[in-house]
């Protein structure tokens, strides 16, 4: 079992965002020399900032990009299908890496920088503007943004037992504008079992673009959430997750979902999701 302690595409929309983390932003599309000019760190940003949080989050196709690059060429050990994906399920196939070709250095090189920025706290307070004439269209992994306007602001920590992301929001949704805590969580791990309660977003499945299993289309649900990771010889590196979250403007009043991924041959992984939806009677009546 992967050991190491964490416990210890784009939009193309008018939408416009703006992102500040630790007084720097990342930039992209902007020219070089203004770029330097510029005192006033804001500027446009088409990539997620990293976050500092026990899971890869499903918000940065890059990633993900690299992560399944490391997979097709045998260096990862875990499924590579199920987001958000605990960064204690593939840590430790980052620090042994097998002579491979300068894409896949780069590629682990990346993955390893985003943990250890998990790992030591760095860029975990964000401030973030978005602004456009119509509301994002989900485009596929990673597209989660559904505001036309909005100012938000996060903070968050990653410890060896808790961690947490407050994030306060004023968006504008389907012409509607409110206060919201949506993308925050709470979570408890004490190895292999971690524990959360928020509304992050998911992507479970292989898909990039669509997806029939569980993606997180409109707004993240609030949920409550429970995983294990473990190894053995029939399974080899594979992980369970159950899900129960209450979502909004559905038919029905909650949804659960519980999904086993498993990768028990190093070109050869599966996922198997079981769901249901139920009404708030039939929780009480059981």
């Amino acid at each position: 079992m992967s050991s190491l302690n964490v416990n210890n595409i784009l939009s193309l929309s008018t939408t416009k965002s703006y992102v500040l983390k630790h007084g720097y932003v990342r930039r992209c599309h902007v020219n070089d020399a203004v770029s330097k000019i510029l005192l006033v760190p804001l500027a446009m940003s088409v990539s997620v900032a990293s976050m500092a949080s026990p899971w890869l989050e499903a918000n940065d196709p890059f990633l993900r990009s690299s992560l399944v690059l490391l997979s097709d060429a045998g260096q990862m050990s875990s499924p590579v299908n199920h987001y958000p994906m605990r960064w204690s399920l593939f840590g430790d196939d980052l620090t042994y890496l097998n002579h491979g070709s300068d894409v896949v250095v780069v590629a682990n090189q990346q993955l390893l920088y985003t943990l250890n920025t998990a790992k030591l706290n760095r860029g975990n307070r964000l401030f973030k503007v978005v602004n456009g004439s119509n509301s994002s269209l989900p485009l596929g992994f990673g597209q989660f943004n559904e505001d036309e306007k909005g100012v938000y602001t996060s903070v968050e920590s990653l410890g060896n037992v808790f961690s947490y992301r407050l994030t306060a929001g004023y968006s504008e949704y389907q012409d509607d504008t409110s206060l919201n805590l949506d993308d925050s969580y709470f979570a408890y791990s004490t190895g292999a079992w971690l524990w959360s309660i928020g509304n992050v977003d998911r992507w479970w499945g292989q898909g990039w673009q669509h997806n029939l299993i569980l993606a997180s289309y409109a707004k993240a649900a609030p949920d409550v959430s429970v995983s294990y990771i473990g190894k053995n010889s029939v399974l080899g590196v594979w992980s369970i997750e159950s899900v129960v979250a209450q979502p909004a403007h559905s038919d029905y009043d909650y949804h659960s979902a519980t999904r086993l991924v498993s990768k028990p041959l190093s070109r050869f992984e599966y996922g198997i999701t079981y769901q249901t939806w139920f009404f708030r009677y039939q929780l009480y009546s059981r």
